[in-house]
């Protein structure tokens, strides 16, 4: 009893300590301006108004101002979009994000617990997911829907696996399926594993392979038709060939490496699960495969690894479960389970230089530290009213209900209620949209000699804060 109540209390402490570093990960960027309207305040304003009971349009760079359902068919928002009730703060689509991931975390504790692993070798892979750099880089990459569409594939997977309550996980593969259009794809790989590990269900798994095939049809070639009046944007370029499909999975360096680094931060261990293994190399494909697509991105950056990161764990999983039905030594899997670690330590550490390793900086800290004492400027701007802003100031103000647009040297054509920007030197080309960086100066000085706008003083010299007479007086 005594045991098993400090393995609670551990289990408790090792999750906790993967939340805070999670949401303090994403502070960092927060307050460091290292977010940006495209994507974290498009997502952010959309949550704010399904939050209101508002319809939710979006400025799209090509399909122009649409429903934002005619981007990505992701109604299963609709689901986040209650945490802008307990704050109106974007910084609570962080905590979200972070809560997300732990959770998932969770669930493969448990699903390791299921398949009697044991207790260290559950925490150990939990581990191994939760330091796993395609993890861990949504954190850093603004919020998007795949870090918590992918606790719904997870618990998918879990309900499917070792219980009997159908009505749940069909209704979790609903949502997961409604966070993304091309989730259904990454189903189906996982789907097609499951064939080979619950036997029993394929009745269900074909249904559910029909079913996705079915959402995918239709999202992409009617929902998305319906919704921005255009045919659906993110067809990739296929290649014409089974020769060409195999040479584009390992064309490039970049596409070499994203393979190794994946495999490498598991041990290899998938290869020891034949069916999950295509599920690996499945959803690798559906970015390495195609000639050319929209968004190419080969690294295990940004948020595009994370159900990759999902797999790769279950599959280790699975591929432990049948070496220890091969060779049930006990001292082969604790051998195994501690080279996992190890493994996956160094990978996360020296290969893939993981954001887990500022977790044992103290510089992350002190800076996180300093630059959330120095954020107090929001407090300054008013709650309400039409902003005009940067890219990367801009998401700071998308839970209001007014227009928010770019800052430009046509402010006077759109009259905002607020306009905030910062002079800083050296800034990134990614915060000016509709403007250059040289601009600025003369935007200052215009703003400077207008008599309809009153700067605010903040400590920052370099920080402009300018708001209307009228709006500054109402």
């Amino acid at each position: 009893m005594q045991l098993r109540k400090l393995r609670i209390i551990f289990t408790a402490l090792f999750f906790s300590f993967f939340f805070v570093f999670f949401f303090s990960l994403s502070l960092s960027r927060y307050y460091s301006y290292q977010i940006f309207y495209y994507d974290f305040g498009v997502f952010s304003r959309i949550l704010w108004e399904l939050s209101r009971f508002q319809t939710p349009y979006i400025d799209h760079v090509v399909l122009g101002r649409i429903f934002f359902l005619g981007d990505h068919f992701n109604p299963s928002l609709t689901l986040v979009a209650p945490f802008y009730w307990l704050v109106s703060n974007p910084q609570i689509l962080l905590f979200e994000q972070a809560l997300a991931l732990v959770l998932t975390g969770i669930l493969i504790f448990l699903i390791a617990g299921k398949v009697k692993l044991g207790y260290i070798p559950s925490l150990v892979i939990s581990l191994s997911y939760l330091i796993f750099a395609g993890t861990e880089n949504p954190l850093v990459t603004d919020w998007h829907a795949e870090p918590t569409a992918v606790f719904f594939l997870a618990l998918f997977f879990y309900l499917f696996s070792f219980t009997q309550k159908r009505v749940l996980y069909y209704l979790t593969a609903i949502i997961f399926l409604g966070f993304k259009e091309s989730n259904a794809i990454t189903f189906i790989f996982v789907l097609t594993c499951l064939l080979v590990f619950n036997k029993e269900k394929r009745k269900d798994i074909f249904m559910l392979i029909a079913a996705s095939l079915a959402w995918l049809y239709v999202s992409t070639n009617i929902f998305s038709f319906i919704f921005s009046k255009r045919p659906y944007l993110y067809y990739p370029e296929l290649p014409t060939s089974p020769w060409e499909m195999i040479t584009n999975f390992f064309s490039t360096p970049e596409k070499r490496k994203l393979v190794f680094d994946s495999l490498i931060s598991f041990g290899f261990l998938p290869f020891f699960s034949v069916f999950g293994v295509i599920a690996v190399f499945g959803e690798l494909a559906i970015r390495l495969a195609p000639t050319k697509t929209i968004f190419q991105n080969f690294t295990l950056g940004s948020h595009y690894s994370v159900y990759l990161s999902l797999i790769l764990t279950l599959t280790t999983i699975y591929a432990i479960t049948n070496i220890k039905k091969i060779y049930p030594k006990k001292w082969l899997v604790s051998l195994i389970i501690f080279y996992l670690l190890i493994i996956s330590l160094f990978s996360a550490r020296k290969i893939t230089k993981s954001p887990i390793n500022l977790a044992f900086n103290h510089v992350f800290w002190k800076e996180l530290k300093t630059n959330g004492q120095n954020f107090n400027w929001v407090d300054k701007i008013p709650k309400k009213g039409t902003v005009m802003s940067l890219n990367n100031l801009l998401p700071y103000f998308s839970a209001r209900t007014e227009k928010l647009s770019f800052l430009n040297k046509y402010y006077k054509e759109v009259e905002p209620d607020i306009i905030i920007f910062n002079m800083t030197p050296g800034q990134s080309a990614n915060n000016f949209w509709s403007m250059e960086e040289k601009d600025l100066g003369l935007i200052r000085d215009f703003l400077l000699q207008d008599k309809d706008y009153v700067r605010t003083k903040t400590d920052d010299k370099l920080l402009f804060i300018f708001i209307k007479k009228f709006f500054r007086s109402s």
